[in-house]
């Protein structure tokens, strides 16, 4: 899925407007207070701990920035 989305999404991604990322969902390999949004499809049922992942994501989302989750 990161691949497909990194081809549909080329001209974004040449101009610094979105980044896809792919890890293993215990961890997000970033900074404190890195991302903007945080944008996440059908991913829920593959964390290891979803309470701690939600406090992993709180930790790289910028105060008052957005935090998109979905599932279906």
């Amino acid at each position: 899925m990161k691949y497909k989305a990194e081809r549909t999404n080329q001209k974004l991604i040449l101009n610094n407007r979105i980044n896809f990322s792919l890890f293993y969902g215990i961890k997000i390999p970033s900074t404190d207070s890195y991302f903007d949004k945080i944008f996440t499809v059908n991913t829920i049922y593959f964390w290891i701990k979803p309470s701690d992942f939600i406090s992993e994501i709180h930790r790289v989302l910028k105060v008052k920035e957005i935090l998109i989750l979905t599932f279906i």
